[in-house]
């Protein structure tokens, strides 16, 4: 099974819409807080509604076959936080979580969803932050990537800790035992040469960006 999850950010209805549609009918669509905002308004119908419902910018009715979760404004995790440890603690057949609307104009926000990912993939949850510009996960194990299924044109890797270590085949900037450090440039704006490329990831985890202009 996979989940959908819209946060409250910036959020493409078109591309929310074409991501529910190639997922199959065993996707669960959950809306987090104001997330449910872009479920409905891209004419779709959630499953769950999680939040504190502090946020919401439009009064269109919840569909009465949405299960309504309700959490105390006064906590100390976001409301995407607590739609993915539903996953995580309740929703154990999910094995893939796509996550929309993380992105927008709060980089505080964007940094602590992107540590959602850690989150997913720790649980063994294959994880995607998803927008119209770049497609964001964690990786911690080698990944291969063909230039066929990706449509950014940049791929970055960016140590989730101090430091990782990989080697690249495929890749416009490619080889042996990289050493990575955070906060150095090294790894970003990387392009596949060919059909495919692979990361061998020797020492991680890493944040692997998909990216346009």
């Amino acid at each position: 099974m996979k989940a959908i999850i819209a946060a409250g950010g910036r959020c493409s209805l078109d591309l929310l819409r074409d991501i529910y549609e190639k997922s199959g009918d065993d996707t669960v669509l959950i809306g987090a807080d104001r997330g449910i905002d872009h479920i409905i308004s891209a004419g779709l119908s959630p499953d769950i509604y999680i939040g504190d419902f502090d946020s919401r910018s439009s009064h269109d009715p919840i569909p009465a076959s949405c299960k309504i979760i309700k959490l105390d404004p006064v906590k100390d995790d976001t409301d995407l936080e607590a739609a993915v440890m539903l996953v995580i603690e309740k929703l154990q057949a999910i094995s893939k979580v796509i996550i929309v609307g993380a992105r927008g104009t709060r980089p505080d926000h964007t940094m602590t969803n992107i540590e959602m990912l850690r989150l997913l993939e720790d649980a063994g949850i294959e994880a995607f932050m998803i927008d119209e510009y770049s497609r964001i996960r964690v990786i911690n194990e080698d990944a291969r990537l063909r230039r066929s299924d990706t449509p950014f044109r940049y791929l970055s890797l960016i140590p989730y800790y101090g430091e990782a270590r990989v080697s690249l085949k495929g890749l416009k900037y490619s080889g042996e035992d990289i050493l990575l450090r955070k906060g150095r440039g090294l790894g970003v704006s990387n392009e596949i040469t060919g059909e495919e490329c692979l990361i061998d990831l020797i020492k991680g985890p890493v944040i692997l960006m998909e990216t346009s202009d």
